[in-house]
């Protein structure tokens, strides 16, 4: 990762900025970045951020990740190719979702991150949700939603 698109923060928890106790250095070769490295679904590729824990918290952490706009950029171009996946993995989650139903205090709307192709918004919509949102920051994945989903997509 280069330095042009990380970002250094502090500790996400307690702010500190010691990094000296690394538990994982980085391991990213750039040249096997593509067009399907940031899809959810797809084969690892083994590459990380550098990793530290805390001093005063103890919490493990990236102290440099990339910036909002090269994630942005990167995650808006990724490929698409995992359609059966995200079906199957949609009907599992709405059947976990089933025993949550009765707690809910409404069913009026719904916002789904991470969208992708819509195939969860078609269980949520059965499940009699009203208004179905989704955000997907991948174009490809947002096109190819069924063509009745795409309006309810926001990439």
């Amino acid at each position: 990762m280069t330095e042009t698109v990380c970002t250094a923060r502090p500790c996400p928890v307690c702010g500190n900025t010691d990094e000296t106790q690394e538990r994982f250095a980085e391991h990213v070769d750039p040249a096997r970045i593509g067009g399907m490295s940031y899809a959810s679904r797809k084969e690892p590729e083994y590459m990380s951020l550098r990793m530290v824990v805390c001093p005063a918290c103890d919490l493990l952490y990236a102290p440099r990740v990339p910036s909002a706009k090269f994630l942005a950029r990167v995650y808006a171009d990724t490929g698409f190719d995992s359609d059966a996946e995200a079906r199957c993995a949609a009907a599992s989650y709405a059947e976990a979702l089933r025993g949550w139903l009765g707690r809910l205090p409404d069913r009026a709307s719904v916002l789904e991150i991470g969208a992708g192709n819509g195939a969860m918004l078609v269980h949520l919509r059965a499940l009699g949700f009203g208004h179905l949102i989704g955000i997907e920051p991948s174009r490809a994945a947002a096109l190819s939603a069924a063509p009745d989903l795409r309006p309810l997509i926001r990439v």
